[in-house]
């Protein structure tokens, strides 16, 4: 793939992860919604199925790494996503979409505590930077009920950007020429039955509402483009191009998530959120530029598994 389509495809999925932010605060805000434990898993199924057609009847192109790496993706993306689905049932999708964007932060921060690579000026400029921008946008003078649980929101996704952040360091570590749709279709198998875990667990403790015909087409939609299309077009174009541009183009989508939460949700971009959301935005590009995940932690990877055979 071109640099330039890598750099146009990755824009498509940043789109597509910012209508995601909206869609699924739109079913959780309904009357009697789901829980976020059961979107959580019937959107985990469905995706799960896209890939089963293609993944038995298709020819293997690429040595796919053995399925600890897989577990390992699906262990990072389960915890981020159930995270934000907590959290954004408290919060609104624009607030939600900007602080996701800490895990572009979190990343270098990561693989400083994880992989001890050094990290340069910038990367901690932009991370004093995104930080300031967080305290910006979850800071309010009133401590009513509502504020409380909007503040309780706000840091489950923040901890959905570190999870995030870890999925993209073990994202960046996959080889180029491991087959993309092995991995994936083994990822979100592994993603259903954590998912099934999960509600399980706290089926007893939280009730769900009814399934509507509207929430499952809206929660098939999650699992279809943003969730399993995404999923492959994003490994594919993160081949053809730096980690850190990457995750810069990536970082756009908070900017869509709030030009479609205003027609789909009516959440207007008040002047905190926006200069709030602005900070993160400029720390997380600056972190970005400063910083290479793929070579690192493709070395730890290839330590932690031993059959694993990974090239930097």
């Amino acid at each position: 793939m071109r640099p330039s389509a890598a750099r146009a495809t990755l824009l498509a999925v940043a789109l597509s992860y910012g209508s995601q932010d909206v869609a699924l605060r739109l079913v959780l805000t309904l009357t009697a919604a789901p829980s976020p434990p059961a979107v959580a898993l019937v959107k985990a199924l469905i995706q799960a199925a896209a890939f089963a057609p293609p993944y038995f009847f298709s020819r293997r192109d690429g040595a796919a790494p053995p399925w600890s790496v897989s577990l390992g993706l699906a262990a990072a993306l389960v915890a981020s996503n159930e995270f934000l689905l907590e959290g954004i049932k408290r919060t609104s999708a624009a607030k939600a979409a900007f602080l996701l964007q800490l895990s572009v932060v979190f990343t270098p921060i990561l693989e400083y505590l994880v992989l001890r690579r050094r990290q340069g000026a910038r990367v901690w400029l932009g991370a004093l930077c995104a930080c300031v921008g967080c305290a910006f946008l979850t800071s309010s003078p009133d401590d009513s009920f509502v504020i409380v649980q909007q503040r309780t929101g706000d840091l489950l996704v923040v901890a959905a950007a570190t999870a995030w952040a870890a999925y993209i360091v073990l994202t960046a570590a996959i080889p180029p020429d491991a087959g993309a749709l092995e991995v994936q279709a083994r990822k979100n198998l592994a993603c259903a039955g954590f998912y099934g875990i999960c509600w399980a667990s706290s089926a007893s403790v939280e009730a769900s509402g009814a399934w509507t015909p509207r929430a499952l087409l809206v929660v098939a939609y999650c699992a279809l483009v943003p969730g399993a299309l995404a999923d492959v077009l994003q490994q594919g174009a993160q081949a053809a191009i730096h980690a850190a541009e990457a995750s810069i183009v990536l970082s756009s989508e908070p900017i869509w998530a709030a030009l479609l939460a205003a027609p789909v949700l009516g959440e207007g971009l008040t002047a905190r959120v926006g200069g709030g959301g602005a900070l993160i935005f400029a720390g997380a590009a600056l972190a970005a530029s400063g910083s290479s995940p793929g070579a690192e932690a493709a070395a730890f990877l290839d330590a932690a598994f031993a059959d694993v055979q990974v090239e930097a």
